[in-house]
């Protein structure tokens, strides 16, 4: 039927009505204004262009009535009192705002059919991003340090990142084209002190915090003249140390030596020269109880002390 249609009109009618239809939508789609939001915040809903006074005028939202000029209650009361409406600009400002409040929203001025003007705003709503954490990871090999840097925002919504050096943005080449740097992770070489504070930027269409960081405490580099005049000493007073150190310990252990060679000479002397000596005990044999008193009172002319002679050896 279609193709019927088209063998029927003549051509240039065909280019007139597709002309019309592509301005009609074109000029839809520029009446439409998209409003981005903030969960927990407020936004204000403002026409482009200027409402008659006179003119009824209604807010929708997916051919729901949130509010209305010319009504007594005002606005819906399914929103309770998180939607206000200015009579004079015909603003329409929701607070508090929730994650049901996104979609597309239309205000009409007229009635029915006989509607003077109408324009959409398609809200969408964003969680605001939290302060970026950067962390950090470097190995240094060979004067060259290597660093990865790590950012990210616990919240948000639709989070983007970027970074940049000593305040300017950190671009990179894609198939021949310089683009700036988004990811959530960087890769540095690092070879000088220079440039080496960067800085993570979090960011969504409602918000931004950026967090900075300085690579100056850990990756530390020296030239080689420095090298040479601090190395060297240190190197020199280390050298001297050890050699004093060693000299010492072996004039200790050759000390210790010879006081124990020569101590261990002296004592078989010593023991020669120790004399023979003769110890004398004496026993003392006393009379049996048996005897009578008599015989132990009566003089005796013989002694009752038996000595006996012990000779001992040499001792050590």
């Amino acid at each position: 039927m279609m193709s019927k249609f088209f063998h029927d009109v003549p051509p240039w009618k065909v280019y007139i009505l597709l002309t019309l239809g592509l301005q009609g939508l074109g000029q839809c789609e520029a009446n439409r204004v998209l409003v981005n939001g903030t969960l927990g915040k407020a936004v204000r809903l403002t026409p482009s262009s200027p409402m008659r006074p006179d003119v009824e005028i209604t807010w929708w939202k997916q051919k729901v009535v949130i509010c209305q000029r010319a009504s007594i209650t005002g606005c819906n009361p399914e929103f309770g009192n998180r939607i206000t409406l200015d009579v004079n600009d015909v603003t329409m400002e929701i607070k508090s705002l929730q994650s049901a409040d996104a979609g597309l929203y239309q205000i009409k001025a007229g009635k029915d059919s006989d509607i003077e003007n109408q324009e959409e705003f398609e809200l969408r709503l964003y969680d605001a991003v939290s302060q970026p954490m950067v962390s950090m990871n470097n190995l240094t090999i060979n004067g060259t340090c290597r660093v990865t840097l790590s950012c990210w925002a616990q919240k948000g919504t639709d989070v983007h990142y970027t970074w940049k050096q000593a305040g300017n943005s950190l671009v990179a080449k894609v198939n021949g084209d310089t683009r700036t740097v988004h990811t959530r992770t960087l890769e540095l070489t690092i070879t000088s002190t220079l440039a080496v504070n960067y800085s993570c930027t979090a960011r969504n269409p409602v918000s931004q915090l950026t967090t900075a960081i300085s690579l100056q405490n850990i990756c530390r580099f020296t030239s080689p003249e420095e090298e040479s005049v601090v190395d060297r000493p240190v190197l020199e007073l280390m050298y001297i140390l050890i050699l004093v150190v060693t000299i010492f310990l072996l004039i200790l252990i050759v000390t210790l030596l010879v006081l124990f060679f020569i101590r261990s000479k002296k004592i078989p002397e010593q023991i020669a020269e120790l004399p023979d000596q003769s110890i004398s005990v004496y026993a003392e044999v006393s009379i049996p109880s048996q005897v009578s008193r008599a015989a132990r009172a009566a003089p005796s002319p013989q002694s009752n002390t038996v000595y006996s002679m012990v000779t001992s050896p040499r001792y050590l």
